[in-house]
């Protein structure tokens, strides 16, 4: 597991978040944001839970998917 910069207890950040049991259960909340409020989101799935997590931050734009995809 990496070191979050921002808290070192990436435990106590995770449990803050919404956490959706499956990708597609993360796509129909972003598509819901999207209808109320326009905000444009993404998912990832959360290396501490194993579930999914949204963000604001596109995970393509910083190389996270694609660094996911050679640790595999």
């Amino acid at each position: 597991m990496s070191k979050n910069p921002f808290n070192s207890n990436p435990v106590a950040v995770c449990g803050r978040k919404a956490r959706f049991i499956d990708a597609d259960q993360a796509k129909r909340a972003i598509v819901k944001t999207r209808e109320i409020s326009g905000k444009r989101l993404y998912f990832y799935r959360c290396e501490v839970c194993n579930g999914f997590h949204l963000t604001k931050n596109n995970p393509w734009q910083f190389g996270i998917v694609q660094q996911k995809k050679e640790l595999a």
